[in-house]
Protein backbone atom coordinates (compact mmCIF):
# COMPACT_ATOMS: atom_id res chain seq x y z
CA UNK A 1 0.00 0.00 0.00
CA UNK A 2 2.75 2.23 0.40
CA UNK A 3 3.88 2.85 -3.27
CA UNK A 4 -0.10 4.19 -3.76
CA UNK A 5 0.59 7.52 -1.59
CA UNK A 6 3.54 8.63 -2.62
CA UNK A 7 2.30 11.70 -4.71
CA UNK A 8 4.00 12.87 -7.95
CA UNK A 9 6.88 10.36 -7.32
CA UNK A 10 4.27 7.24 -7.49
CA UNK A 11 4.58 5.32 -10.31
CA UNK A 12 0.11 4.86 -10.13
CA UNK A 13 0.48 8.85 -10.70
CA UNK A 14 1.88 8.42 -14.32
CA UNK A 15 -0.26 5.96 -14.69
CA UNK A 16 -3.27 7.76 -14.36
CA UNK A 17 -1.83 10.74 -16.39
CA UNK A 18 -2.03 8.11 -19.32
CA UNK A 19 -5.16 7.49 -18.82
CA UNK A 20 -6.38 10.77 -18.64
CA UNK A 21 -4.39 10.73 -22.27
CA UNK A 22 -7.50 8.86 -23.81
CA UNK A 23 -10.14 11.72 -22.58
CA UNK A 24 -12.19 9.52 -19.93
CA UNK A 25 -10.91 10.04 -15.90
CA UNK A 26 -10.28 6.58 -13.92
CA UNK A 27 -13.73 7.55 -11.86
CA UNK A 28 -15.77 7.30 -15.52
CA UNK A 29 -14.44 3.71 -15.95
CA UNK A 30 -16.23 0.54 -14.84
CA UNK A 31 -13.27 -1.87 -13.35
CA UNK A 32 -15.17 -4.70 -14.25
CA UNK A 33 -15.16 -3.91 -17.85
CA UNK A 34 -11.75 -2.89 -18.17
CA UNK A 35 -10.66 -6.01 -16.43
CA UNK A 36 -12.13 -7.89 -18.90
CA UNK A 37 -10.73 -6.18 -21.96
CA UNK A 38 -7.38 -7.02 -20.24
CA UNK A 39 -8.03 -10.62 -19.44
CA UNK A 40 -9.53 -11.44 -23.19
CA UNK A 41 -6.37 -9.59 -24.55
CA UNK A 42 -4.81 -12.19 -22.47
CA UNK A 43 -6.81 -14.88 -24.04
CA UNK A 44 -5.97 -13.48 -27.31
CA UNK A 45 -2.26 -13.82 -26.46
CA UNK A 46 -2.91 -17.56 -25.41
CA UNK A 47 -4.28 -18.61 -28.03
CA UNK A 48 -1.78 -17.18 -30.55
CA UNK A 49 1.37 -18.26 -28.75
CA UNK A 50 -0.66 -21.81 -28.54
CA UNK A 51 -1.22 -21.92 -32.19
CA UNK A 52 1.16 -19.87 -34.39
CA UNK A 53 3.78 -19.85 -31.32
CA UNK A 54 4.01 -23.76 -32.52
CA UNK A 55 3.43 -25.31 -28.97
CA UNK A 56 0.58 -26.96 -29.90
CA UNK A 57 1.74 -28.31 -33.33
CA UNK A 58 4.83 -30.08 -31.28
CA UNK A 59 2.79 -31.65 -28.32
CA UNK A 60 2.27 -35.36 -28.49
CA UNK A 61 -1.21 -36.71 -29.81
CA UNK A 62 -2.50 -37.61 -26.12
CA UNK A 63 -0.09 -36.76 -23.89
CA UNK A 64 -0.63 -34.98 -20.96
CA UNK A 65 0.43 -31.57 -22.60
CA UNK A 66 -1.90 -32.19 -25.05
CA UNK A 67 -4.87 -32.04 -22.78
CA UNK A 68 -3.48 -28.93 -21.04
CA UNK A 69 -2.87 -26.89 -24.30
CA UNK A 70 -6.11 -27.40 -25.67
CA UNK A 71 -8.12 -27.50 -22.29
CA UNK A 72 -6.36 -23.58 -22.45
CA UNK A 73 -6.94 -23.00 -25.84
CA UNK A 74 -10.91 -23.97 -25.12
CA UNK A 75 -11.27 -21.98 -22.31
CA UNK A 76 -9.55 -18.85 -23.84
CA UNK A 77 -11.69 -19.07 -27.12
CA UNK A 78 -14.53 -16.75 -26.27
CA UNK A 79 -12.02 -13.90 -26.03
CA UNK A 80 -12.74 -12.26 -29.37
CA UNK A 81 -16.82 -12.47 -28.93
CA UNK A 82 -15.99 -10.82 -25.20
CA UNK A 83 -14.07 -7.79 -26.67
CA UNK A 84 -17.34 -7.48 -29.01
CA UNK A 85 -19.86 -7.88 -25.61
CA UNK A 86 -17.59 -5.36 -24.66
CA UNK A 87 -18.48 -2.93 -27.60
CA UNK A 88 -22.00 -3.38 -27.11
CA UNK A 89 -21.92 -2.44 -23.32
CA UNK A 90 -19.79 0.73 -23.66
CA UNK A 91 -20.79 2.28 -26.94
CA UNK A 92 -24.64 1.92 -25.98
CA UNK A 93 -25.38 5.96 -25.18
CA UNK A 94 -27.58 8.57 -26.59
CA UNK A 95 -24.57 9.62 -29.14
CA UNK A 96 -21.54 7.97 -30.72
CA UNK A 97 -18.49 10.05 -32.37
CA UNK A 98 -16.55 8.81 -35.31
CA UNK A 99 -13.92 10.65 -33.98
CA UNK A 100 -13.46 7.10 -31.97
CA UNK A 101 -13.18 5.01 -34.67
CA UNK A 102 -11.08 7.98 -36.33
CA UNK A 103 -8.56 7.86 -33.77
CA UNK A 104 -8.35 4.22 -33.48
CA UNK A 105 -7.32 3.99 -37.17
CA UNK A 106 -4.73 6.50 -36.72
CA UNK A 107 -3.23 3.93 -33.70
CA UNK A 108 -3.65 1.37 -36.38
CA UNK A 109 -1.57 3.30 -39.05
CA UNK A 110 1.29 4.44 -36.38
CA UNK A 111 1.91 0.86 -35.72
CA UNK A 112 1.80 -0.81 -39.09
CA UNK A 113 4.40 2.11 -40.08
CA UNK A 114 6.18 1.69 -37.20
CA UNK A 115 7.06 -2.29 -37.58
CA UNK A 116 7.80 -1.74 -40.84
CA UNK A 117 10.08 0.96 -40.56
CA UNK A 118 11.95 -1.63 -37.74
CA UNK A 119 12.39 -4.23 -40.39
CA UNK A 120 12.86 -2.14 -42.71
CA UNK A 121 16.31 -1.16 -40.64
CA UNK A 122 16.76 -4.49 -39.32
CA UNK A 123 15.37 -7.45 -41.83
CA UNK A 124 15.12 -5.45 -44.87
CA UNK A 125 15.72 -8.72 -46.93
CA UNK A 126 11.89 -10.08 -45.60
CA UNK A 127 10.47 -6.64 -47.06
CA UNK A 128 8.08 -6.95 -50.39
CA UNK A 129 6.55 -4.22 -51.95
CA UNK A 130 3.18 -5.33 -50.69
CA UNK A 131 4.13 -4.34 -47.13
CA UNK A 132 4.21 -0.67 -47.71
CA UNK A 133 0.68 -1.17 -49.50
CA UNK A 134 -0.81 -3.30 -46.60
CA UNK A 135 1.36 -0.41 -44.13
CA UNK A 136 -0.83 2.69 -45.50
CA UNK A 137 -4.12 0.63 -45.66
CA UNK A 138 -4.98 -0.28 -42.57
CA UNK A 139 -8.37 -1.40 -43.32
CA UNK A 140 -8.70 -1.96 -47.26
CA UNK A 141 -6.15 -4.98 -47.10
CA UNK A 142 -7.42 -6.35 -43.95
CA UNK A 143 -4.16 -6.44 -42.60
CA UNK A 144 -6.29 -6.84 -39.13
CA UNK A 145 -9.09 -9.11 -39.86
CA UNK A 146 -10.67 -7.93 -36.54
CA UNK A 147 -10.06 -3.82 -36.94
CA UNK A 148 -11.53 -4.28 -40.54
CA UNK A 149 -14.72 -6.09 -39.24
CA UNK A 150 -14.85 -3.68 -36.43
CA UNK A 151 -14.50 -0.81 -38.56
CA UNK A 152 -17.27 -1.47 -40.37
CA UNK A 153 -19.69 -2.27 -37.66
CA UNK A 154 -18.41 1.28 -36.44
CA UNK A 155 -20.47 2.92 -38.43
CA UNK A 156 -24.11 0.99 -37.72
CA UNK A 157 -23.58 1.83 -33.54
CA UNK A 158 -25.49 4.62 -34.12
CA UNK A 159 -28.77 2.87 -35.58
CA UNK A 160 -28.32 -0.52 -33.47
CA UNK A 161 -28.65 1.48 -30.27
CA UNK A 162 -31.52 3.40 -31.60
CA UNK A 163 -33.02 -0.03 -32.63
CA UNK A 164 -32.18 -1.26 -29.04
CA UNK A 165 -33.24 2.06 -27.20
CA UNK A 166 -36.52 2.58 -29.14
CA UNK A 167 -37.79 -1.20 -28.87
CA UNK A 168 -39.19 -3.29 -25.71
CA UNK A 169 -37.60 -5.47 -23.89
CA UNK A 170 -39.80 -8.54 -24.89
CA UNK A 171 -39.05 -7.58 -28.59
CA UNK A 172 -35.50 -6.77 -28.05
CA UNK A 173 -34.72 -10.21 -25.99
CA UNK A 174 -36.68 -11.72 -29.15
CA UNK A 175 -34.23 -10.14 -31.02
CA UNK A 176 -31.03 -11.42 -28.69
CA UNK A 177 -32.69 -14.85 -29.32
CA UNK A 178 -32.70 -14.54 -33.20
CA UNK A 179 -29.06 -14.19 -32.78
CA UNK A 180 -28.94 -17.25 -30.79
CA UNK A 181 -30.89 -19.64 -33.52
CA UNK A 182 -30.14 -17.93 -36.99
CA UNK A 183 -26.32 -17.12 -36.41
CA UNK A 184 -25.36 -19.82 -34.14
CA UNK A 185 -27.25 -22.91 -32.55
CA UNK A 186 -28.28 -22.88 -37.05
CA UNK A 187 -24.85 -22.66 -38.58
CA UNK A 188 -23.67 -24.79 -35.76
CA UNK A 189 -25.85 -27.78 -35.77
CA UNK A 190 -25.99 -27.83 -40.18
CA UNK A 191 -22.31 -28.04 -39.93
CA UNK A 192 -22.57 -25.31 -42.61
CA UNK A 193 -20.82 -21.86 -43.07
CA UNK A 194 -24.71 -20.09 -42.84
CA UNK A 195 -25.09 -16.63 -43.71
CA UNK A 196 -21.63 -15.36 -44.50
CA UNK A 197 -20.72 -16.24 -40.70
CA UNK A 198 -17.24 -16.73 -41.86
CA UNK A 199 -17.23 -18.78 -38.54
CA UNK A 200 -17.35 -15.26 -36.49
CA UNK A 201 -14.53 -13.73 -38.75
CA UNK A 202 -17.05 -11.02 -40.02
CA UNK A 203 -18.68 -7.95 -39.50
CA UNK A 204 -22.42 -9.50 -39.28
CA UNK A 205 -20.96 -11.65 -36.08
CA UNK A 206 -19.76 -8.20 -34.75
CA UNK A 207 -22.87 -7.04 -34.35
CA UNK A 208 -24.69 -9.80 -34.03
CA UNK A 209 -22.46 -9.74 -30.43
CA UNK A 210 -22.75 -5.46 -30.37
CA UNK A 211 -26.57 -5.86 -29.60
CA UNK A 212 -26.37 -8.57 -27.02
CA UNK A 213 -24.04 -6.67 -25.24
CA UNK A 214 -25.95 -3.55 -25.62
CA UNK A 215 -28.83 -6.00 -24.38
CA UNK A 216 -27.09 -6.61 -21.34
CA UNK A 217 -26.29 -3.22 -20.51
CA UNK A 218 -29.74 -1.48 -21.17
CA UNK A 219 -31.65 -4.30 -19.03
CA UNK A 220 -28.68 -5.01 -16.76
CA UNK A 221 -28.76 -8.75 -17.02
CA UNK A 222 -27.19 -10.26 -14.46
CA UNK A 223 -27.52 -8.10 -12.01
CA UNK A 224 -29.97 -10.35 -9.51
CA UNK A 225 -28.16 -13.42 -10.21
CA UNK A 226 -25.33 -14.60 -7.67
CA UNK A 227 -21.82 -15.05 -8.94
CA UNK A 228 -21.59 -18.66 -9.02
CA UNK A 229 -24.05 -19.51 -11.64
CA UNK A 230 -21.91 -17.85 -14.63
CA UNK A 231 -18.70 -19.02 -13.01
CA UNK A 232 -20.37 -22.42 -13.25
CA UNK A 233 -22.17 -21.83 -16.93
CA UNK A 234 -18.23 -20.26 -18.16
CA UNK A 235 -16.86 -23.58 -17.07
CA UNK A 236 -19.56 -26.01 -18.46
CA UNK A 237 -19.38 -24.64 -21.72
CA UNK A 238 -15.62 -24.81 -22.04
CA UNK A 239 -15.37 -28.24 -20.32
CA UNK A 240 -18.14 -29.62 -23.13
CA UNK A 241 -16.41 -27.92 -25.97
CA UNK A 242 -13.48 -30.03 -24.40
CA UNK A 243 -15.02 -33.06 -23.85
CA UNK A 244 -16.20 -33.33 -27.82
CA UNK A 245 -13.41 -32.80 -28.96
CA UNK A 246 -10.95 -35.17 -26.96
CA UNK A 247 -13.73 -37.63 -27.93
CA UNK A 248 -14.28 -37.54 -31.23
CA UNK A 249 -10.09 -36.61 -31.87
CA UNK A 250 -9.18 -39.99 -29.97
CA UNK A 251 -11.95 -41.94 -32.03
CA UNK A 252 -11.18 -40.73 -35.28
CA UNK A 253 -6.85 -41.15 -34.35
CA UNK A 254 -8.04 -44.83 -33.22
CA UNK A 255 -10.14 -45.61 -36.70
CA UNK A 256 -7.64 -43.72 -38.58
CA UNK A 257 -4.45 -42.99 -37.02
CA UNK A 258 -4.74 -39.37 -38.16
CA UNK A 259 -5.53 -36.45 -35.23
CA UNK A 260 -9.06 -34.84 -36.13
CA UNK A 261 -9.25 -31.16 -36.06
CA UNK A 262 -12.50 -31.33 -34.20
CA UNK A 263 -13.30 -27.58 -34.45
CA UNK A 264 -16.86 -28.32 -35.24
CA UNK A 265 -17.60 -26.71 -31.90
CA UNK A 266 -14.95 -24.47 -31.57
CA UNK A 267 -15.67 -21.34 -33.07
CA UNK A 268 -16.91 -18.05 -32.37
CA UNK A 269 -20.48 -18.52 -33.38
CA UNK A 270 -20.50 -21.76 -31.78
CA UNK A 271 -23.24 -21.63 -28.94
CA UNK A 272 -20.98 -22.80 -26.26
CA UNK A 273 -18.38 -20.58 -27.50
CA UNK A 274 -21.02 -17.64 -27.27
CA UNK A 275 -22.23 -18.75 -24.14
CA UNK A 276 -18.83 -18.53 -22.34
CA UNK A 277 -18.13 -15.40 -23.67
CA UNK A 278 -21.79 -13.97 -22.12
CA UNK A 279 -21.01 -15.59 -18.57
CA UNK A 280 -17.13 -14.04 -18.33
CA UNK A 281 -19.03 -10.67 -19.37
CA UNK A 282 -21.40 -11.01 -16.17
CA UNK A 283 -18.61 -12.48 -13.75
CA UNK A 284 -16.03 -9.34 -14.74
CA UNK A 285 -19.43 -7.24 -14.39
CA UNK A 286 -19.64 -8.15 -10.46
CA UNK A 287 -15.86 -7.14 -9.65
CA UNK A 288 -15.45 -4.38 -7.51
CA UNK A 289 -12.49 -3.30 -6.23
CA UNK A 290 -12.28 -0.80 -3.96
CA UNK A 291 -8.24 0.33 -4.13
CA UNK A 292 -7.49 3.40 -5.97
CA UNK A 293 -4.25 2.40 -6.83
CA UNK A 294 -5.16 -0.97 -8.70
CA UNK A 295 -8.24 0.46 -10.21
CA UNK A 296 -5.58 3.03 -11.84
CA UNK A 297 -3.40 0.55 -12.94
CA UNK A 298 -6.14 -2.01 -14.71
CA UNK A 299 -7.21 0.92 -16.07
CA UNK A 300 -4.19 1.76 -17.90
CA UNK A 301 -4.09 -1.47 -18.90
CA UNK A 302 -7.30 -1.92 -20.40
CA UNK A 303 -6.85 1.36 -22.44
CA UNK A 304 -3.26 0.14 -24.13
CA UNK A 305 -5.13 -3.86 -24.51
CA UNK A 306 -5.83 -2.98 -28.13
CA UNK A 307 -2.04 -2.12 -28.67
CA UNK A 308 -1.22 -5.68 -27.75
CA UNK A 309 -2.88 -7.16 -30.30
CA UNK A 310 -1.72 -4.88 -33.22
CA UNK A 311 1.89 -5.10 -32.11
CA UNK A 312 2.11 -9.26 -32.07
CA UNK A 313 -0.47 -10.00 -34.53
CA UNK A 314 1.21 -7.53 -37.62
CA UNK A 315 1.58 -9.30 -40.54
CA UNK A 316 5.54 -9.10 -40.77
CA UNK A 317 5.88 -10.16 -36.97
CA UNK A 318 3.28 -13.26 -37.67
CA UNK A 319 5.14 -14.45 -40.04
CA UNK A 320 8.61 -13.90 -39.42
CA UNK A 321 8.88 -13.58 -35.51
CA UNK A 322 5.94 -15.48 -34.39
CA UNK A 323 6.26 -19.21 -35.92
CA UNK A 324 7.27 -21.62 -33.21
CA UNK A 325 8.60 -19.08 -30.85
CA UNK A 326 7.22 -20.79 -28.18
CA UNK A 327 7.76 -24.37 -29.68
CA UNK A 328 10.80 -25.28 -27.13
CA UNK A 329 8.27 -25.07 -24.16
CA UNK A 330 6.96 -28.18 -25.12
CA UNK A 331 10.55 -30.05 -24.25
CA UNK A 332 10.43 -28.82 -20.80
CA UNK A 333 9.24 -31.25 -17.87
CA UNK A 334 5.33 -30.43 -17.63
CA UNK A 335 5.42 -29.36 -14.44
CA UNK A 336 6.38 -25.74 -16.33
CA UNK A 337 4.40 -26.22 -19.24
CA UNK A 338 1.57 -24.02 -18.17
CA UNK A 339 3.61 -21.59 -15.94
CA UNK A 340 5.36 -20.41 -19.00
CA UNK A 341 3.24 -20.32 -21.23
CA UNK A 342 0.64 -18.00 -19.44
CA UNK A 343 4.40 -16.43 -18.05
CA UNK A 344 4.95 -15.34 -22.23
CA UNK A 345 1.81 -14.39 -22.22
CA UNK A 346 2.09 -11.82 -19.48
CA UNK A 347 5.51 -10.83 -21.01
CA UNK A 348 3.86 -9.98 -24.70
CA UNK A 349 1.33 -7.97 -22.79
CA UNK A 350 3.77 -6.60 -20.31
CA UNK A 351 6.15 -5.15 -23.36
CA UNK A 352 3.56 -3.76 -25.54
CA UNK A 353 1.40 -1.53 -22.88
CA UNK A 354 4.86 0.49 -22.19
CA UNK A 355 5.27 1.09 -26.21
CA UNK A 356 1.66 2.23 -26.58
CA UNK A 357 2.03 4.36 -23.34
CA UNK A 358 4.49 6.29 -25.34
CA UNK A 359 2.04 5.85 -28.85
CA UNK A 360 -0.37 7.66 -26.54
CA UNK A 361 1.75 10.46 -25.19
CA UNK A 362 3.07 11.34 -28.71
CA UNK A 363 -0.64 11.42 -30.15
CA UNK A 364 -1.19 13.79 -27.62
CA UNK A 365 1.39 16.23 -28.49
CA UNK A 366 0.85 15.73 -32.30
CA UNK A 367 -2.56 16.41 -31.29
CA UNK A 368 -4.55 13.58 -32.73
CA UNK A 369 -7.43 13.09 -30.85
CA UNK A 370 -8.40 16.57 -31.54
CA UNK A 371 -7.72 15.92 -35.38
CA UNK A 372 -10.09 12.99 -34.89
CA UNK A 373 -12.70 15.40 -33.19
CA UNK A 374 -12.17 17.55 -36.16
CA UNK A 375 -12.73 15.54 -39.10
CA UNK A 376 -15.24 14.08 -37.56
CA UNK A 377 -17.03 17.34 -36.98
CA UNK A 378 -16.53 18.19 -41.02
CA UNK A 379 -17.71 14.41 -41.97
CA UNK A 380 -21.20 15.11 -39.76
CA UNK A 381 -21.73 19.00 -41.10
CA UNK A 382 -21.06 17.63 -44.83
CA UNK A 383 -23.80 14.89 -44.61
CA UNK A 384 -25.87 17.52 -43.08
CA UNK A 385 -25.97 19.17 -45.91
CA UNK A 386 -26.55 16.95 -48.26
CA UNK A 387 -29.08 15.17 -46.42
CA UNK A 388 -30.49 18.96 -45.52
CA UNK A 389 -31.41 19.19 -49.44
CA UNK A 390 -32.59 16.09 -50.36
Amino acid sequence: MTFCILGKYDLVFWLQKFVRLRGCSVKERIVGIDFLKILSMLMVVLLHVLSQGGIMSNTVPFSCKYYLSNFMEISSYCAVNCYALISGYTLFKPKVNYSGIINLWFEVLFYNLLITAIFCIFMPQVIVPRHFILMLGPVSFGNYWYFSAYFAMYFFIPAMNFVIEHMGKADVGKMVMAIFLVLSFLPWASEKGLFAMNNGYSTIWLMALYLVGAYIKKYDIGKEIKLIWPIAGYFLCVIIVAAYKFAASYQNFSRTGELLDGRLWLNYTSPFILFAAVFLLLICLKIDIQADCVKKIIATCSVSSFSVYLLHTHSLIWEHVFPDSFASIDKLPTLYFVPLILLSCVGIYAVSVPIDLVRIKLFKLLTINKLAIFLDEKWSSWFNRIFSKV
